[in-house]
């Protein structure tokens, strides 16, 4: 587990943690003392800490149901819960010191506990990562190293009963000290997920149930009062069953209240509550980027699997002096072996104890750390790792983006990864597609499932071609595609798509259907203008080549795309928003795989029909997803 992170966090919220902590704490101490029923020994009082204890592991999971534990409402609640917790266990440890039944029993406990969590950090710490360093990389652990480390938290819990401890103190310390992540976390949560939730909680939760017995309870004015009690007690013999009881109807009611309290109070918001103006939308947009001024890029990785081909992307959008390039590599990571998600820096204190949990994202940053000693132009690259569920995973990626302005987002197609596997795929198309609702930038999906960019970024000419239909994401490739010709390799072709309406006038797709007239009328103009922009660098110079196609209605244009067949283009360039007709949106999309993600002409662009789909396409779109 990550406490490092999460105890780092609590530095900015731990007021939070104390306040919770403490006044539980009072208000359950003056319950206990005014209600406090007769016959009950002192000891009892431990069970002001149980009533104080918010657990980080309990507060995970309802973060986890609620979808809030990558929001930063989330990382307030999980810090603050790790500083509420350590001064639960540390009032804990104290009352039942003052609980020992002799000055030695006493000094035995002060002396085996800090014993037991140095034997931890120095010993058990040590031989977990030496477990890692020899599992080979991308490999899970040995049979043989699961279960020592099963039996270990099993031999923890008898060395704490030895050493006159409770015998939950070992097990916990135990899985304190084991190092987070892959491939030891990630390995133990997949051997005892199943036999943990299938039956040992089954297990757990049929003995409270066969303990709890409603009808002991004949005061149920002093059950609302007293509720403070735990199962630990009931087997110690501290409490008895009409206590136990009042427990198990507690949190009941504290489990049934809360979480659908939640989910009618807290509503999650964007950063961003209201549509950016213009001024504000022009450090959001590739076309409003200044010319000489450094372009913010967000490149995120799912594996090393597709290193070469994003790294030849980057130097095909040609950084140079005048206009430096400053990378945010970001590797993504699904949560699994912890349970704070996190986007941390890597820096050199940090860079040795992630080549442990993450290997691969070592070999992916020396990759661009690599590239950017070895650019034609001054490239910036600043690493990062989020690690997070899937499904939240594009959360803190897009406030990264707008703390940063970053106006240029690339994320990778899901059908790139075949590594991950296919069991993954589903769950990387949700993230694009959470990307695109989000992001509050232009965000390019790149497609490239044989890798054929990184191996053509070095040849004497790459082919760039620009398909252009109309509209502001058509604008965002055409943009890019200008900025790419002031390479001396670089070859760009622009594809320029009018339909004709009715056979009289030529008016651009992309401008279909629009209901405001001034902005058909502003849309139009922006598109000449850059069309024209692009026309005045094909004088003198054979890397720019311009074609205009006409086509009668919708269906031509599909045809016309489809009836392509140059296959030198070393990427395809396209919007992803197209205002063609209720004809395309409705019942094309029906049999095409990936509309959500791609776009019409994308979808069509990325697949067996144009060029075999050997072609990488880069589709970008410019805002959120509408």
């Amino acid at each position: 587990m990550n406490i490092i992170s999460t105890l780092k966090g609590a530095k900015r919220c731990w007021r939070f943690g104390v306040i919770s902590f403490v006044s539980s704490y009072v208000v359950t101490s003056a319950l206990l003392t005014l209600y406090k029923p007769t016959g009950l020994p002192n000891s009892v009082n431990i069970l002001i800490n149980v009533f104080s204890l918010s657990s980080v592991v309990v507060i995970n999971q309802a973060l986890q149901e609620l979808d809030l534990v990558t929001t930063e409402v989330g990382q307030i609640a999980l810090s603050s819960s790790m500083i509420s917790e350590i001064m639960q266990w540390a009032s804990l440890s104290l009352n039942i010191y003052s609980n020992k039944g002799s000055l030695g029993s006493s000094n035995t406990f002060v002396i085996s506990l800090p014993a037991f969590i140095l034997f931890g950090i120095f010993v058990i710490r040590p031989m977990m990562k030496m477990i890692v360093r020899r599992t080979p990389m991308g490999q899970p652990l040995k049979e043989t190293y699961v279960v020592v480390i099963f039996l270990g938290a099993l031999i923890s819990a008898g060395i704490s009963d030895y050493m006159d401890m409770p015998i939950f103190i070992g097990p916990i310390i135990y899985g304190l000290v084991m190092p987070n992540g892959p491939p030891l976390a990630t390995t133990i949560t997949e051997k005892s997920e199943v036999i943990i939730s299938q039956l040992l909680m089954p297990l757990f939760y049929t003995h409270i149930g066969i303990y709890t017995d409603f009808t002991k309870m004949h005061n149920w004015n002093r059950a609302i009062m007293f509720q403070s009690v735990l199962l630990l007690g009931l087997l110690a013999k501290i409490i008895d069953i009409h206590i136990f009881s009042q427990m198990v109807l507690y949190v009941l009611l504290a489990t049934s209240i809360c979480t659908p309290l939640i989910k009618v109070l807290y509503k999650h918001h964007p950063r961003v509550l209201k549509e950016p103006s213009i001024h504000e939308r022009k450090l959001r947009m590739i076309q409003n980027t200044p010319e000489n001024s450094v372009f913010n890029i967000v490149s995120c990785l799912h594996n090393d699997e597709i290193v070469h081909s994003m790294i030849a992307l980057l130097e095909a959008c040609n950084p140079s002096i005048q206009s430096p390039m400053c990378v945010h590599v970001i590797h993504l990571i699904e949560l699994s072996g912890k349970f704070a998600p996190i986007l941390l820096s890597v820096n050199k204190k940090n860079k040795k104890a992630l080549s442990i949990s993450y290997p691969n994202t070592n070999a992916i940053f020396r990759a661009f750390e690599n590239y950017s000693n070895n650019s034609s132009g001054p490239v910036t690259i600043l690493s990062y790792v989020n690690v997070a569920p899937y499904n939240g995973l594009h959360k803190a990626v897009c406030n990264f983006v707008e703390d940063n302005s970053v106006s240029f987002l690339i994320i990778p197609f899901n059908e790139n990864n075949q590594c991950l596997g296919t069991l993954n795929a589903p769950f990387i198309r949700d993230l694009n597609t959470n990307f695109l609702a989000s992001a509050q930038c232009t965000v390019g999906i790149f497609v490239d499932k044989l890798s054929r960019v990184g191996l053509s970024i070095s040849k004497l000419c790459f082919h760039v071609g620009i398909f252009f239909i109309g509209g502001v994401d058509d604008r965002e490739a055409l943009t890019l595609g200008v900025r790419m010709l002031e390479r001396s390799n670089m070859k760009v072709t622009l594809l320029r798509f009018v339909i004709n309406i009715n056979n009289n006038s030529g008016i651009n797709v992309g401008q279909l259907l629009n209901e405001n007239e001034k902005d058909r009328e502003e849309e139009m103009m922006l598109d000449e203008s850059l069309v024209d922009e692009f026309k005045g660098k094909t004088y003198n110079n054979d890397n720019v080549v311009f074609h205009e196609i006409v086509v009668g209605d919708c269906i031509q244009l599909m045809e016309a795309i489809r009836g392509i067949t140059e296959k030198d283009y070393d990427l395809v360039m396209v919007g992803k928003r197209h205002d063609i007709g209720d004809l395309i949106d409705q019942e094309m999309s029906n049999f095409m795989d990936n509309v959500e993600q791609l776009g019409i002409v994308g979808d069509m662009l990325a697949s067996t029909e144009f060029c075999d789909g050997i072609v990488p396409v880069l589709v970008m779109q410019c805002g959120k997803n509408m």
